[in-house]
């Protein structure tokens, strides 16, 4: 069931140079809502809403940002997902900060990014760009603790205001979990998601299935990779790794693949090896677009095409190193401009460098196995 979009226009005042940002709510592929953020200069206006079986949060915010992009007052109020009310807020003045949410007032003696107890995901957003303008990539925030940042992963998605290419952040220190929220090339918010749930910008909505795919995958890594230390059972972590991430290897063989899949699958082994893979190229080799290919391949193998083509390198890039290649053969034989690009996506991904995985690793993602 489509919800219709919230109106904004009712709802708050707009000038001629105010910038529209909107995004809808799918729970499961099904659109049940949507984040409406209009901002003139400094000050932005939200509105996020959305019911799920009935529930679901009705928010509406007044947020305005200082020049180096903290929020200097943030006023906050609606509905919980379960009716609560929500009368929040947060304003820095004279150096100082004070805020109240639901536990009751709270202040400090320096102001920094304030982390909402109950605004809209809008606000990640803002804390992200906020990080990477830091150096370090980590900020003191409020009430306590302190937000780190790093990148996890680009793609690249079509949708009605053309090609849009995107990179998931994750963002550590807010809670036992990480958060991901995922920026275009200007770091403007293009998606937060959850295995179940996204937030997806509107007109590209087609993006929800991979997104949430693209996640399950990072929060199973890093359940798994969790337990890796120099000197630990590599191979048995592995092995978890590879069944996490290939559900499709070991398929019901009742269930056929499409076409497009099958073949893809099957030129992707020598495209691995002789280098670089181009989405668009394998596309047209197989017969489909780049949408309906990487949307079929998430949906039949059970994750991102990008995801499976990475992985591939990498089980080229350890073998290689195994039979003996030095790091530098071994990355240029895996399509990596160089071993220090094999290196670091090795410990972006397992935390371990390929040297360590090599002596420890063996894997097999043959398709047909």
């Amino acid at each position: 069931m489509k919800f219709p979009a919230i109106c904004v226009a009712a709802l708050l005042a707009t000038s001629a140079s105010a910038e529209s940002h909107e995004y809808r709510v799918l729970f499961g592929g099904d659109d049940v809502g949507g984040l409406e953020v209009e901002t003139d200069g400094d000050t932005s206006n939200i509105v996020f809403d959305y019911k799920q079986n009935g529930r679901g949060p009705t928010i509406a915010e007044t947020l305005k940002l200082d020049e180096s992009g903290m929020p200097s007052s943030w006023a906050i109020t609606g509905r919980t997902t379960f009716g609560n009310p929500v009368n929040e807020t947060y304003a820095c003045a004279d150096g100082k900060a004070d805020w109240r949410d639901a536990t009751g007032p709270g202040s400090a003696d320096a102001c920094s990014f304030y982390i909402d107890q109950n605004g809209s995901p809008w606000g990640i957003s803002l804390l992200a760009k906020a990080l990477l303008a830091e150096p370090d990539g980590e900020l003191a925030v409020l009430p306590g603790g302190t937000a780190r940042i790093r990148a996890r992963d680009s793609a690249t998605y079509d949708g009605a205001g053309g090609t849009v290419t995107v990179t998931t952040y994750e963002i550590t220190g807010l809670s036992t979990n990480p958060t991901h929220v995922t920026l275009d090339e200007e770091l403007q918010l293009f998606s937060v998601a959850s295995p179940r749930f996204a937030i997806v910008r509107e007109g590209y909505e087609g993006a929800d299935e991979a997104l949430r795919a693209d996640l399950k995958t990072m929060q199973r890594m890093v359940g798994v990779l969790k337990q890796l230390s120099p000197g630990a059972d590599v191979q048995g972590v592995v092995d978890e790794l590879i069944e996490h991430l290939a559900p499709a290897m070991a398929a019901d063989e009742a269930t056929p693949r499409h076409r497009a899949v099958d073949e893809a699958l099957r030129l992707l082994p020598d495209l691995v090896a002789a280098g670089p893979v181009s989405g668009e190229e394998l596309a047209v080799q197989v017969g489909v677009s780049v949408s309906r290919l990487t949307h079929l391949f998430t949906e039949q193998v059970g994750i991102p095409l990008r995801r499976y083509v990475l992985w591939s390198r990498l089980q080229v890039a350890i073998t290689r190193v195994q039979a003996g290649d030095d790091l530098t053969g071994a990355a240029h034989g895996a399509g990596f401009a160089d071993s220090a690009h094999l290196t670091r996506t090795t410990r972006e991904m397992f935390g371990l460098p390929p040297s360590v995985l090599s002596r420890h690793v063996s894997w097999d993602l043959d398709p047909s196995s």
